[in-house]
């Protein structure tokens, strides 16, 4: 079995999922592998494209509900990863309930 992606002490305080690469979200996010994270950046091109065509506020993920609208982003890897991800800045105290 494959040990984590960086030693102790050497991981961000936080991943932003604004800013970071599909490379930063696949090494750092348990659960997010090639697929999942070249969708999570794809979703965040698009949604930023609708936004500056319609001449809105530059878009960000917002928090956890909205990263879950990822097709594969799932509770689970909301729980695997809620310390590690933060949005603006913030890392959210939980994930949202299920729907």
């Amino acid at each position: 079995a494959a040990g984590p992606a960086f030693a102790a002490g050497d991981a961000p305080a936080c991943i932003d999922v604004d800013a970071v690469s599909a490379k930063d979200l696949e090494e750092n996010l348990k659960g997010v592998g090639p697929v999942l994270s070249k969708k999570i950046i794809e979703y965040r091109k698009v949604e930023r494209t609708k936004a500056t065509k319609d001449g809105r506020k530059p878009w960000n993920f917002q928090n956890w509900a909205t990263l879950m609208k990822v097709d594969g982003v799932s509770q689970q890897i909301c729980a695997d990863n809620i310390g590690n991800v933060c949005f603006g800045g913030t890392v959210q105290k939980s994930c949202p309930a299920m729907k």
